[in-house]
């Protein structure tokens, strides 16, 4: 249910959606940014946004008011709930940010994510109309929910964790665009080949990768960001998304 509005942008209108969730038969509570597009402009389509380890910050709900521009419903849930409300980290403060979410363990989030995804199935109508744009950190856990989640579109920006994980990504497969900076030590170039064919052959899926870009090169208010190649990135996920949801294509 919306709780509150939190403001309106040129035709879209942010508020704030109650989410319930389940783990292992406990239910609870927690919220996301929801962004609504102009009537005028809805497509009948939604994305769930998952936010970096710095938590629900301005470029998280930035990017999420930048699909609700293009006519998706879009949601982006507050993954650090249960370390208090709308917790955020300045980029500076990295170590921790980071463990905070490695005390957190992937599966309790990837819940989080499958419970956020189902809120926005609801909204849509239809699961084949729901689709997932991952920021960085968010990538594993939204690879992961893909469990409950079958056949869901995904759009990853440079996922970090996945090196070396062979097992984790072969039984997360499904339609994904993968969006790799050429120089990010999370995803070295060797990785980045085994990753190119690992999804070779998984249909609707392809990895593009920006060179001279490094992690976070598609995040505005990073100082690695890369204007050039994040517009790039950001046109191509439009153009997937458009694809992939709504049968259009770029």
């Amino acid at each position: 249910m919306l709780q509150s509005a939190l403001g309106v942008s040129p035709g879209i209108q942010s508020a704030v959606l109650r989410l319930d969730g389940k783990r292992r038969h406990e239910k609870y509570a927690y919220t996301g940014y929801l962004s609504l597009p102009d009537a005028d402009k809805a497509n009948g389509a939604a994305v769930l946004v998952i936010m970096e380890i710095y938590g629900l910050n301005r470029e998280v709900r930035r990017y999420t008011d930048s699909l609700a521009e293009q006519g998706y419903v879009a949601l982006a849930p507050d993954l650090l709930w249960e370390h208090g409300d709308h917790r955020v980290f300045d980029y500076v403060d990295r170590p921790n940010a980071l463990a905070l979410v490695r005390s957190m363990g992937f599966e309790t989030v990837a819940d989080d994510i499958a419970s956020a995804h189902a809120a926005l199935v609801r909204l849509a109508g239809s699961p084949a109309k729901v689709g997932v744009v991952a920021l960085g950190w968010g990538g594993k856990p939204a690879l992961l929910a893909r469990r409950d989640l079958p056949g869901c579109v995904q759009v990853l920006y440079y996922p970090g964790g996945l090196d070396g994980e062979d097992e984790w990504l072969l039984n997360s497969l499904g339609p994904t665009q993968f969006h790799l900076g050429e120089l990010d030590d999370r995803t070295p170039p060797a990785f980045q080949k085994h990753l190119a064919d690992i999804y070779r052959n998984v249909p609707n899926s392809e990895v593009q990768v920006y060179q001279g870009s490094g992690h976070g090169f598609a995040n505005r208010d990073r100082k690695e960001y890369d204007a050039p190649a994040g517009a790039l990135a950001d046109q191509r996920t439009l153009d997937y998304l458009a694809k992939q949801l709504l049968n259009v294509e770029a």
